[in-house]
This record gives C-alpha cells, structure tokens and sequence, in this order.
C-alpha cells in the first residue's frame, strides 16, 4: 500500500501517446473520445484511454491532476470501473475560455448524470481523493493536497469481485491537449465507519 508502482497499472483504451516513468503519467488525448452513456446526449461512448489498476478490499486511492485544456468538455481525473454501464468519473473539465467545472458523473446501469460546480480557468491542476467501504464510495476535491472538501457520496456494485481504479483524460470534440497525473497512491480507507446513532455530516473532516 502507499505509492502505486504505475508500471502495474494497464490500459484500457490504449492511447496514440503517452508517457508513463517511475513518478507519473503524460496522456496525450485524441479528438472524440469520451466516457458517457445514454442520457440527454443518446449516445454510448466509452472510448476514453484509462490506466487502471484492479482494486479487491476497501481503500483510499488519490492522485493529482494537471492540464492545460484547449475546447470544451476536454476533461481529465480519476475513475473507478466497473464495467461500460458502471463507473464514476471525477475530473475538472473545459466549460470556456474562461471557466472550467468541478464534476462527478456517475453512470449506472448504463444512463450517466453529471453533477458540478464552476472553477476559474487559471486553476491548473487539481487533487481528487476517492474513498470504498463496504461498496459505498466518497470522493473528495483538494486545491493543495492537504484540505479536502466533500464532492460526492455513491454506491457502486463490483463487478467480477474487483473494481479498477485509475486515471483518465478525454477530447469529446476535435481536441487534444496534454493531461499529466503524479501522486497516485492507495492506501488503507481513511473514511471512517459509520455508526448507528452517530451523528456525522456527510462532510465531516477525514484528513
């Protein structure tokens, strides 16, 4: 447990370029390419390059983000994966020149929702930190590394008894840009267990 030995990982969705070295990760992302299912939008896209790594028992994974977008929804952060109909994505992603969104979309059995909160553009990289128990998932925000705030509390079934958690980056349109991701480690789950009759905020500070 502690830092991830990023060679173990594996891709799904093989990128055209890419770099991977003992401390981090470049992903070069290729136009169209997307993670989304069925709502709103009609379509099934799942073609988004990821490096992934199966994961069996609870835990705390987290990682930091960098990017330097160039058109909307060019987006890149953290996934856990079940199967194409079963995942959460959590990543900072282009609204304009000017704003940038704080999101999580959660797809289950097959239909994606999206949920997010705009950020400035000049914000360059951005900590994610997702925490399992039991089946049940938090994931967390952190502009420095240190101060984690709430984003999103879920439920994801496993699938095949293990789920991959990893990295990723996309260009839904016709983008490219360079997504860097450093600081992966997983560790023992930090999220305490709840309980009963405890009174706990969903928020409630675990650093």
């Amino acid at each position: 447990m502690g830092k991830i030995n990023l060679n173990e990982m594996k891709w799904m969705n093989d990128p055209e370029r890419f770099i991977v070295n003992e401390n981090e990760i470049i992903i070069e992302t290729s136009p169209y390419t997307q993670l989304w299912s069925r709502t709103y939008f009609k379509c099934v896209c799942a073609n988004a390059p990821m490096l992934i790594l199966p994961v069996e028992e609870n835990f705390t994974f987290s990682a930091k983000v960098n990017y330097v977008f160039n058109e909307v929804n060019d987006q890149a952060g953290i996934i856990i994966y079940a199967n194409s109909d079963n995942y959460l994505k959590a990543c900072v992603q282009c609204l304009d020149s000017s704003t940038n969104l704080l999101s999580t979309t959660l797809t289950h059995h097959g239909y994606s929702d999206i949920a997010s909160r705009e950020i400035g553009s000049g914000v360059a990289y951005m900590y994610f930190r997702l925490s399992h128990r039991d089946g049940d998932f938090l994931i967390e925000n952190s502009f420095d590394g240190v101060h984690y705030k709430h984003m999103r509390m879920f439920h994801l079934k496993m699938r095949e008894g293990y789920f991959n958690v990893g990295v990723f980056a996309c260009s839904p349109y016709n983008s490219s840009f360079d997504a860097k991701f450093s600081k992966l480690s997983i560790d023992d789950c930090i999220w305490p267990e709840y309980k009963k009759g405890e009174i706990r905020l969903w928020n409630s500070k675990i650093d």
